[in-house]
């Protein structure tokens, strides 16, 4: 009961917002067999773009392990209004160095797309810079769009039988390619400009 006039309160704030940008990163432990990865932050405030202006965000995949780790980001095109027609929304998503990962139409209306990150070191970090433009020319035709991409992390360990998983005495996880997932979804809506969204992390257990 004690988070309800809190919802109450944030639902309320929501139903005012002109432009709202969600970026919502989820935690998946792999079952039985401990976490590979985590993401930082556990909480962030964004502004949403107004045409002519850029949205950025920051997401570190740290390797909890003893063990370095295999290490990939992928990419589901959901689409959507917001990236369709002359003006679309643009999206970057680049590396530690600056090197690009994602650009514009890779992750949009492409299907799933996974790009090879380097392995992470035991007790290493790979950080993820992302950015959301909106070109100054867009008009009115994007107002109340809406769009989405989702971004992941994916760590895997070997399967069970194969010796020397990261960080898991004795064996590996339960099926080949299990692992943690380290889920981060960007959705974006665009119904003005100027409005600060409130976005959280939340944790949850493979059945």
């Amino acid at each position: 009961m004690t988070g309800r006039p809190h919802r109450t309160i944030l639902l309320a704030v929501l139903a005012f917002v002109l432009t709202t940008l969600c970026l919502a990163v989820t935690s998946q432990p792999a079952a039985a067999a401990g976490d590979l990865i985590e993401v930082d932050p556990d909480s962030v405030v964004v502004e949403a773009p107004a045409p002519g202006r850029s949205v950025e965000w920051t997401m570190t995949a740290r390797n909890v392990t003893d063990r370095a780790v295999p290490l990939t980001l992928t990419a589901a095109g959901l689409g959507g209004a917001l990236f369709e027609g002359e003006h679309p929304l643009d999206v970057l998503v680049v590396g530690p160095e600056g090197d690009v990962l994602l650009e514009g139409g890779d992750v949009v209306g492409q299907g799933d797309l996974t790009v090879d990150l380097p392995e992470l070191p035991a007790g290493g970090e790979y950080v993820v810079h992302g950015r959301a433009a909106m070109p100054a020319e867009a008009g009115d035709e994007y107002r109340g769009a809406e769009g989405g991409v989702t971004l992941r992390f994916v760590a895997t360990a070997q399967s069970e039988g194969e010796p020397g998983a990261p960080g898991i005495p004795g064996g590996g996880l339960a099926a080949t390619g299990a692992g943690v997932m380290l889920l981060a979804t960007l959705a974006v809506v665009l119904i003005g400009a100027g409005t600060t969204a409130y976005v959280s992390t939340r944790k949850r257990r493979t059945p």
